[in-house]
């Protein structure tokens, strides 16, 4: 049966994860790895079996926070998945910062859930040190690792299972040894890494057909910028047009300026020449006035 139910709740977390970037974007996931990391934490409590495995029911919402940061990586940059990885860890560590907190509270005569909420939310300094510093390596590597070999090989699902399996392995490590070395012999210690990241393999198989599934997806953040861009290019291309008239404008009216005072020039030569010629012949007409009366005196 929980085998059923493990296959339900993967396909409705992966689902939601989708759903998160398709409505909101790159801040939806931002948020929903949040709400994911809240949900490890809690859910880690409860030991299950599932493929025959022992394990944490956390480890099923702790691995859908890596499909979210593959989406983040391959749609917005590295950059923006680091920033994913930075936000869960401060959430991770304000959640159990306030949570034990509130545990310092005296409850009333009247309370019935005090010790319950003691008993879930107490805090073991070793573990949780070991789920901060494992989640903060784990997941950087994983954004690093995801960036490089999607870089080396352009396979998404390379890039996907790879990325994923190696940093699980390296959680799985640190998250294993800082709190259960030395508590008990280290043949159970790893087994226990072994049990661990079987389970973690297995579910980041199933999150690649997702991952594709986010590629094939435009979100609203996207959409929107995309239509700034094209609006932008629109303007830009209008605007180099319009210069571009301006500039043809300009030199036609330039031209036709040349033109006129060219012909402006050659009428004023064309009017100073028929006046020299006038005059040339008024003095002509008199030097021939003059030759005719000495001929008859």
């Amino acid at each position: 049966m929980n085998l059923l139910w493990g296959f339900l709740y993967l396909v409705i977390t992966f689902s939601l994860t989708i759903a998160c970037y398709k409505f909101f974007g790159k801040i939806g996931l931002f948020i929903w790895i949040c709400v994911s990391i809240i949900l490890a934490n809690i859910q880690s409590l409860k030991i299950i079996e599932i493929f025959g495995l022992t394990s944490s029911l956390g480890n099923i919402a702790y691995s859908n926070i890596y499909l979210a940061t593959d989406i983040l990586s391959e749609q917005y940059g590295r950059k923006s998945a680091n920033q994913s990885v930075l936000y869960g860890f401060l959430t991770m560590l304000a959640f159990t910062g306030l949570m034990a907190l509130s545990l310092l509270f005296i409850p009333s005569p009247y309370d019935n859930v005090s010790d319950s909420l003691t008993q879930i939310f107490m805090v073991v300094p070793r573990i949780t040190l070991a789920s901060l510093t494992a989640y903060l390596c784990s997941q950087f590597l994983d954004v690093y690792l995801f960036e490089k070999l999607k870089k080396k090989y352009n396979k998404l699902w390379l890039s996907n299972n790879g990325g994923t399996m190696i940093s699980q392995i390296v959680d799985t490590i640190i998250f294993t040894l800082i709190a259960f070395a030395g508590t008990m012999p280290w043949v159970e210690v790893f087994i226990m890494m072994g049990t661990m990241y079987l389970l973690k393999f297995i579910i980041a198989l199933c999150d690649t057909g997702f991952l594709y599934l986010a590629k094939r997806i435009t979100p609203n953040d996207l959409k929107t910028k995309q239509s700034f861009e094209k609006q932008a290019l629109l303007d830009f291309n209008h605007n180099v047009d319009s210069k571009d008239f301006q500039v043809n404008k300009d030199k036609i009216c330039q031209e036709k300026d040349e033109v006129n005072k060219d012909n402006t020039e050659n009428e004023i030569q064309e009017v100073v020449q028929t006046k020299e010629n006038i005059k040339d012949n008024e003095n002509i007409d008199k030097h021939n006035s003059e030759d005719n009366k000495n001929i008859k005196n």
